[in-house]
């Protein structure tokens, strides 16, 4: 430094006092010491020409004493907790000419590499610059640094920090000057980091704040990108970091959020630790200042030091705002991408970008997807969209949409991500289609099925692929027949079929988890009814009585009247009335209803045509209902019965309504006792209403819309209706791209965004809809959803809705209400929004709402169990939320981090009551300090009325605190506690064998009692029952306890009112221990007959369990099948598998079941139906990892509220053989 008298001043620091022991973000709140210059151990200033204990110093001689505190006058001043420091102990000693390397070291764990973030403000005499371990890599610089100015910097987990000892250096360059010419160096870890640690025990740490990188950044930048980055090393569930501006800082009620589209949300950047957004939407003003702001609900916001002011009037026209959402792994693409921009000027275009770095802002690039990532303009002119099946693959992947237009400055989009995306290529698949009757079509669509006979046919499927195949799946209205796994490419299989319409698809899936169906798509057949006289020379009867009892199939040859002979033609050209037996097809033409309440089917195949029935008729379905296209207009009512199939194949609306208006409500209804299976890429509009008694199953798409790229809401399959009531199971396949050709998308780390339906909806006032990684849904500022790094998607490739009168849909038809919607309305069954959304209010009167989704209404749990996920989950409601004296709240907690535990994100109020359970799971023990928020709302009244006692619950303003005492045990989950068999006895092997697993810590015991029933049985109207039932309870040690009748043995140990009725019926009391037992049931002489065999639980206090039940027998036809009951006990729910095995038996036990179904009926009269587990719950139920060996086997997962259960087996197609029927407890 060149010094001059004239020109000698003292320049004030306005730095505050600052710690020297400084904490740097690591993992899991770790601390490494940095000190800054001229301080002692204690972190105290030193005297004047004291030597730094902490740093040295090489001069261009080399390695020189010192360095010493050395405070030149011309030096900015030092604060309170720094020295300036020199290689002199003479502050006007002439510096010779040359570089001076000043350095400090400190050390970082090996476990807290990536994670290491150092901050502070250098200022140096001349020139200088820092160096992290002799490299600049991964550090920013405000600007060079001199003697009267700091430069601020930021060292960044990027950097190349090593576990161990590191050295931070400052390089100081000493210029030629005349007269004095000293030389020095100081360094200022700044007070951000030191409280920059993640809060120990959960909560918000102090958020850091830049603008291009420093916190004292150039002022000019108008019509310029601001790089804005925040550190907030806090993971609670909903955090969210925001930019808000305002022109007075001072103010605190001036700061609004970022005006860019996406309300400031910023984008958490894992590789740089740090919170991200580039944008060029910004007030444009000048005196504007910037600071960040994190929230999270339950904790107290954080709010980051001021940046600014900056001069931001604009020398150009700006564009308005531009808002990205994506859907990743959708049904229609691989990544599809939607900007809304809030003006649309003439002229505008709008293309996407990548990056691997967000915050460099020259790092971002259009895609390579051979058209620069340029969206086309929708149906909607402010949204642009971008179907994406080539895309970069990587690690880290970030996208942002970027508008354009020639004389204005670019409007950058939120970023989004990250994403690891890896491209593959999904196989090719090839089906062999069952070869058809004379006059077949060629099975491409409902109108050209091929036509086959009833009774078996054969279907088969190859797949080749440059990757080994995982699995080969062919499947039958969504049920898989038959899978091929590890590396098999082709494969057939021989079913049995129903009479009606069905849908044939193969699906491949390779190693890395693409999936294709066949180029030709799917295979349309018609089974109808076999050729009276073949159907008779099968069974072996009479030619001319089967001839009089062969169902018929009519086919519609004109409008008319359902019960006219001439609106039908069946298929020996003859006219009639459809009967229960018969197979009906109506194709576009009309059918009226009149003068009946009630007609019937077995099974009915509709194609585009009209049914209208103005006084009220109930049309019965027992077979199969196919729908490819209809409208329903006035009081027509489809009933599918217990056991039969609804297939919706539609590719658009089916419409009910009340007149020749669809835009008019209907008054027609749906009800479901067997199984519905949503299969098109349509949906059901109109209705009053939706029963569901049965199950309800949302599958992938079988069409792909034709103005996807154009039409945001396309995709989206919404079943609309005035109210729909859910006793039973409502829950589907979580879609994915099922694809013919281009590449697959997969994404390893759970960052896709949408979790739901291959994407979820829902747009409300604007606000937006994520679900990323166990990120946030709700933002706590209410009505708004999305997650803490700013991924915002909405209803951009699909997905699936339950949509009530009132609501709306994003782009969907709207709901056209005359009265006050009544919304979904759940009285038992389970509700499982995995896989689908609902548009409405939520009543729960009974039974669980489990899953991860999205409610858009609110939601009010009178009575029932509401438990987010299959834990963990994440529930979002943008209304408000209600929970009454009877309604209970069961959150589950695996860890401390958000993915980990259960969420309830409450756009609006929260009106709390009823009961709380907090539950420990997968052997998570926490500390009983740590704090965390399950629970987001807008407001909150009232106070739960009950909460477990492991648990302690404060209600804050934005959210529930709450903490687990380690020490006190978990609410328990329901358990079933009494199980009983009903099956027809026979001779030899095939008695009722039921297996029964007591579980529970060493030295446990379980008290119970078995009876074996039997002539009890006649009294309660069950016909051929066993007369003398023998009773015998085999040990895990081989010994075995018998009774025959009940009075020979102590009957002291019978309960009241477990005391058979009959005294030739059996009991057994016994206190067990952990392991198996088996009871069985026979003929006490070789009798043979129905009987019951049932297990009662006699103290559901003890720490043992009984765990899983099985029961095997053999299954014959009409009421002689395998019934198997059961009653869950306590006061939660408890999560069960059931399970209907046979043919992977078939090595150990001859005469098996060659195919199972599967009922499991519970109290109220609702069914939940399988056939083949790969239906419904594959994905479920492998992660359970009790999935049945054969793809013929039926399995049930499902969550059951303490009550009384039948499981019911059959052999498919009333066949017969053995079975066995279990249930597994998996809490």
């Amino acid at each position: 430094m060149k010094l001059k008298s004239s020109s000698l001043s003292v320049l004030c620091s306005t730095l505050s006092a600052l710690l020297v022991t400084t904490s740097i973000s690591a993992a899991g709140g770790a601390t490494v010491t940095l000190y800054n210059t001229g301080v002692n151990n204690a972190g105290v200033a030193l005297p004047a020409l004291s030597s730094d204990p902490h740093w040295t110093v090489v001069t261009p001689s080399g390695q020189g004493p010192g360095p010493f505190v050395n405070n030149f006058g011309g030096w900015i001043a030092p604060p309170a907790s720094a020295n300036w420091i020199s290689p002199f102990t003479n502050q006007f000693a002439d510096g010779p000419e040359g570089n001076y390397v000043y350095s400090t070291t400190f050390n970082v764990a090996n476990a807290d590499l990536g994670n290491v973030t150092i901050t502070g403000q250098v200022a140096v005499d001349n020139i200088g610059s820092i160096q992290l371990n002799g490299s600049s890599n991964g550090i920013t610089l405000s600007d060079q640094p001199n003697f009267a100015h700091y430069a601020t910097f930021t060292i960044s987990p990027t950097a190349n920090f090593v576990a161990g000892p590191n050295t931070f250096s400052a390089l100081v360059t000493n210029t030629a000057g005349s007269g004095a010419n000293p030389t020095g160096a100081i360094v200022v870890f700044t007070s951000g980091v030191n409280t920059n640690s993640p809060p120990p025990h959960g909560g918000l740490s102090a958020t850091i704040f830049t603008v291009n990188g420093s916190s004292s950044p150039s002022s000019n930048v108008a019509d310029t990108v601001l790089r804005f980055a925040a550190q907030q090393s806090g993971t609670p569930a909903d955090l969210i970091v925001r930019v808000q501006a305002t022109t007075t800082p001072g103010t605190e009620s001036s700061w609004a959020d970022l005006t860019n589209g996406n309300n400031g949300r910023m984008t958490l950047d894992p590789a740089a630790f740090q919170f991200v957004l580039n944008s060029s939407d910004y007030p444009l003003q000048n005196g504007v200042s910037f600071r960040a702001i994190s929230t999270a609900s339950g904790y107290p916001d954080s709010i980051s030091n001021v940046v600014g002011p900056f001069n931001l009037i604009s020398a150009k026209s700006h564009l308005g705002t531009t808002a990205l959402s994506i859907t990743a792994n959708g049904t229609i693409a691989d990544l599809y991408f939607r900007a809304t921009e809030s003006t649309v000027p003439a002229g505008i275009s709008v293309r996407i970008q990548s990056t691997t770095t967000p915050a460099d802002q020259a790092s971002w690039a259009d895609l390579n997807d051979g058209n620069s990532g340029y969206m086309q303009q929708s149906t909607n002119p402010n949204q642009f969209l971008l179907l994406l099946n080539k895309y970069p693959a990587g690690q880290g992947l970030y996208f942002r949409a970027v508008a354009s237009l020639s004389g204005f400055v670019d409007s950058i989009s939120n970023p989004s991500g990250p994403f690891n995306l890896v491209a593959d290529t999904p196989p090719v698949v090839t089906v062999q289609p069952p070869t058809g009757l004379a006059g077949s079509g060629d099975g491409h669509d409902l109108d050209h099925p091929i036509l086959v006979q009833e009774g078996f046919f054969t279907f088969g499927a190859s797949a080749q692929s440059d990757r080994s195949i995982k699995s080969l799946a062919l499947q039958m209205d969504g049920e898989t027949l038959r899978s091929f796994l590890n590396g098999e490419t082709n494969g057939s299989v021989v079913t049995i079929n129903v009479i009606g319409d069905h849908v044939l698809e193969a699906i491949a899936v390779d190693d890395l988890g693409a999936t294709a169906r066949a180029g030709t798509g799917a295979i349309y057949l018609r089974v109808i009814p076999a050729n009276s006289a073949l159907k008779a020379e099968r069974a072996g009867s009479d030619r001319s009585a089967a001839a009089q009892s062969s169902p018929k199939v009519y086919n519609a040859v004109s409008d008319g009247s359902w019960t006219d002979p001439t609106t039908w033609i069946d298929q020996h050209g003859n006219n009639g009335v459809p009967t229960a037996d018969d197979f009906v097809t109506i194709g576009s033409h009309t059918i009226y209803f009149a003068g009946i309440n009630d007609a019937f089917a077995k099974s009915l195949t509709i194609s585009g045509g009209k049914l209208f029935a103005l006084d009220g008729v109930l049309l019965h379905i027992s077979g199969e209902l196919t729908i490819n296209a209809c409208t329903v207009v006035a009081n027509l009512a489809f009933v599918v019965e217990n056991g039969a199939f609804c297939n919706f194949l539609n590719a658009s609306d089916i419409q009910f309504t009340s007149d020749s208006d669809p835009h008019n409500q209907g008054t027609g209804f749906i009800v479901n006792k067997g199984t519905l299976n949503i299969h098109g890429s349509g949906g059901v509009l109109g209705a009053s209403q939706l029963v569901n008694l049965g199950t309800i199953n949302w599958l992938p798409p079988l069409q792909i819309p034709p103005n996807a790229a154009v039409d945001p809401a396309a995709a989206v399959r919404l079943i609309d209706a005035i109210s729909v009531s859910n006793f039973g199971l409502t829950t589907g396949i979580t879609s994915s791209l099922l694809t013919s050709d281009g590449a697959s998308l997969i994404t390893s780390d759970g960052a896709s965004v949408i979790s739901q339906g291959g994407g979820n909806v829902i747009s409300q006032g604007g606000g937006n809809v994520i679900s990323q990684g166990g990120g946030n849904v709700i933002s706590q500022g209410g009505g708004n959803i999305l997650s803490h790094d700013g991924a915002t998607v909405i209803a951009t490739g699909g997905g699936n809705l339950i949509g009530i009168k009132g609501g709306s849909a994003a782009g969907a038809t709207s709901a056209h209400a005359a009265t006050a919607p009544s919304g979904y309305i759940q009285t038992g069954g389970e509700t499982n929004l995995t896989s689908f959304n609902i548009v409405g209010p939520v009543t729960l009167n009974g039974g669980v709402l489990t899953g991860s989704g999205l409610i858009q209404g609110d939601l009010t749990n009178n009575g029932g169990y509401i438990s987010p996920g299959h834990s963990p989950g994440l529930l979002g409601v943008t209304g408000n939320f209600t929970q009454g004296a009877n309604g209970t709240l069961v959150l589950e907690k695996g860890g401390k981090f958000p993915s980990q535990f259960d969420q309830l994100q409450v756009g609006g109020a929260a009106n709390l009551g009823g009961k709380l359970d907090l539950k420990m799971i997968n052997g998570y023990t926490p500390d009983a300090a740590d704090t965390f928020s399950p629970l987001a709302y807008r407001s909150a009244s009232g106070s739960f009325s009950s909460v477990s006692s492991n648990a302690q619950v404060t209600v804050n303003a934005t959210g529930l605190l709450t903490t687990v005492n380690p020490n006190v045990a978990s609410p328990k989950s329901g358990q079933p506690l009494n199980i009983a068999t009903r099956l027809a006895i026979q001779s030899g092997d095939n008695v009722l064998i039921a297996g029964f697993i007591v579980t529970g810590p060493s030295g446990s015991t379980k008290k119970v009692l078995i009876r074996g029933l039997g002539p009890s049985l006649a009294g309660l109207g069950v016909p051929g029952t066993i007369s003398d039932p023998l009773l015998e309870l085999h040990n895990p040690d081989g010994s075995v306890v018998i009774n025959d009748n009940w009075q020979q043995g102590d009957t002291s140990q019978i309960p009241a009112g477990f005391a058979p009725s009959d005294p030739r019926e059996s009991v057994v009391v016994a206190t067990l221990g952990p392991g198996n037992y088996t009871a069985i049931l026979k003929g006490a002489h070789g009798e043979t007959g129905v009987g019951l065999a049932e297990v009662y639980d006699l103290d559901s206090a003890s720490a043992a369990q009984l765990g899983n039940i099985a029961t095997r027998g053999f299954v014959n036809t009409g009421d002689n099948v395998l019934i198997g009951g059961f009653i869950i006990g306590g006061t939660e729910p408890a999560k069960v598998v059931v399970r209907a095995i046979a043919p992977s038996l078939a090595s150990i036990l001859p005469g098996v079941l060659k195919a199972t179904t599967l009922e499991l009926h519970d109290a109220n009269g609702s069914v939940i139906s399988n056939e083949g587990w790969r239906n419904t719950q594959e994905s479920e139920i492998l992660a359970t990892q009790l999935q049945p060996a054969n793809d013929n086997e039926a399995a049930i997962l499902a969550t059951l509220v303490p009550g009384n259960y039948t499981a019911i087996v059959r052999g498919k197609d009333d066949t017969t053989g053995i079975a066995v029927v279990e249930a597994y407890n998996l809490q």
